[in-house]
């Protein structure tokens, strides 16, 4: 939806000018699901609404600014069900902005992890990437991303979450707070269907009196040929106690994911594994049909198999227990 339909929307606004001539576009999605899981009652749940504007405009020297705000409802979430109206629970997915050019892409604001991309398991809806540890985006942080150069390309981005004053304790030790509180570095090569990336991810957030020192390498590989698609993707995650009463503990994930499409149906199956230095081994197999419907919608199908300590969950790691399950799902986009 181009400006024009955008213009429309908001002809009111003051800011209809500014907005006009960054060539802005307003997208989104309502997405759906009805989810059958074990022990459980069937739901259904709002699998994801998003509203977001983004957009670009060429600067007088040459480069081009662009910025993006996308947000996602969290509605019919809470037990609403039979009132005539619930609470949308908004939360920020999206909001940057930032200039490109020959030199590559600054980004500033909270936007998708770089590092992210190497999780190329994640192609699946209900629980994919059940297991992942490199979180999918980052705010409070600057990155800048290369230009691609014989099929590579290399990024880098610092996380400043400020809030906190240097301090002396009790004992009179002082402490003094990082103006850094994380950084992401990796590289990608992408040629001819294949795709490989390391990241590597480090972060110590002192204002929320974090207990960790956290330390995550993601190795991502994946190959397209025709209608088929093969991934795998590897993470360590290390957590160094940094405080009284917690202790040291890392865990390795893997995932390895394949479709195939044929015509408009594409067929996945998924297998995720999960292995703490402190606990059992967390397995979760997936098998998915995916429909495309044509004018932005589309229909899915997946089942979902758990087995061994992911009923439990691990929440040292940030994963939430998973039960064996069956959803369906429908998803119109904008």
């Amino acid at each position: 939806m181009k400006k024009s339909l955008l213009a429309v929307a908001v002809a009111s606004a003051a800011t209809l000018p500014v907005l006009a001539q960054a060539d802005a576009t307003l997208y989104g999605r309502l997405h759906f699901q009805m989810q059958f899981d074990k022990n459980q009652d069937m739901n259904i749940a709002n699998a994801g609404h998003r509203l977001g504007v983004k957009g670009e405009s060429e600067l007088d020297s040459g480069l081009t600014a662009f910025y993006q705000l996308e947000t996602q409802f969290g509605n019919d979430t809470d037990g609403t069900s039979t009132e005539g109206t619930t609470d949308a629970n908004l939360k920020v997915r999206h909001a940057n902005a930032g200039v490109k050019g020959d030199f590559g892409k600054v980004t500033v604001g909270r936007f998708e992890n770089p590092m992210y991309k190497t999780v190329v398991g994640d192609v699946f809806e209900r629980t994919s990437a059940a297991f992942t540890q490199t979180q999918e985006r980052i705010g409070n942080s600057l990155a800048y991303e290369s230009p691609s150069y014989a099929g590579f390309n290399g990024y880098a981005a610092i996380t400043g979450d400020g809030g906190n004053e240097d301090y002396t304790d009790t004992n009179g030790v002082k402490h003094s707070y990082k103006d850094v509180d994380g950084y992401v570095a990796g590289v990608n090569y992408e040629a001819n269907g294949l795709y490989a990336g390391v990241g590597y991810a480090q972060s110590q957030y002192e204002k929320d009196q974090d207990s960790y020192d956290k330390h995550d390498v993601s190795v991502g590989v994946s190959y397209t040929y025709n209608n088929a698609f093969v991934g795998a993707n590897y993470e360590h995650n290390q957590q160094l106690a940094t405080s009284a009463g917690a202790t040291d503990g890392s865990i390795d994930v893997y995932d390895v994911a394949a479709t195939y499409t044929i015509d408009k149906t594409t067929i996945g199956l998924n297998y995720s594994q999960a292995n703490p230095d402190n606990a059992d081994k967390l397995k979760r197999s997936l098998v998915g049909v995916y429909h495309d419907l044509g004018g932005g919608a589309d229909v899915y199908a997946e089942y979902y198999n758990v087995n061994g300590a992911a009923e439990q969950g691990a929440s040292d790691y940030g994963i939430d227990a998973l039960n064996d399950g069956f959803t369906v799902g429908y998803r119109v986009k904008f």
